[in-house]
């Protein structure tokens, strides 16, 4: 089925799957050279924040620099599994079997990327209270009844999956 919505997803989706990537390399290379030129930013924190002990703020960007590192994996589970449903669409045939169970494992990621946005949360709270400049931050209600919603439709296409084997075994 030629569908241009279709084509235009799974390349979207391709090419979000690779900025992850990127992203995810960005942030090794960022841990790593926060070690590196560890001086260098102690100095600097030291110059913005200048009653504060500045090594546990730079522990605590590493931190974050490694949440950043973690969440890739299911962000990378979200666009994959997107993009074989996808593909299963253009390919005329999407209420199979293996796309509820890549609704699920995309119910999983979200779920993971949550539960990364909690952790960033507190952290975010921590750095607040200690008068450290953070970019902010509030839970995302809407990213929780995503996790819901992608697991009810799991449910809906491994139950309609099922009737329509059902069906044809019976026609």
């Amino acid at each position: 089925m030629k569908d241009r919505i279709l084509g235009i997803s799974s390349v979207v989706l391709a090419g979000a799957n690779v900025l992850n990537w990127v992203c995810v390399g960005l942030g090794i290379a960022a841990f790593v050279l926060s070690y590196a030129f560890a001086p260098m930013a102690l100095g600097h924190l030291a110059g913005k924040y200048p009653n504060q002990p500045v090594e546990p703020i730079l522990n605590t960007i590493r931190v974050l620099f490694t949440l950043g590192v973690l969440a890739g994996y299911p962000i990378h589970v979200v666009f994959s599994r997107l993009r074989a449903i996808v593909g299963s669409a253009q390919a005329g045939d999407p209420f199979i079997a293996a796309n509820a169970n890549r609704l699920k494992a995309v119910g999983w990621a979200l779920l993971a990327i949550q539960m990364l946005d909690l952790v960033l949360g507190i952290i975010t709270i921590a750095l607040t209270s200690r008068h450290v400049d953070t970019a902010g931050w509030l839970p995302s209600v809407g990213g929780w009844f995503s996790v819901l919603m992608v697991f009810v439709l799991a449910r809906v296409f491994a139950t309609g999956t099922q009737m329509r084997d059902d069906l044809e075994m019976t026609v």
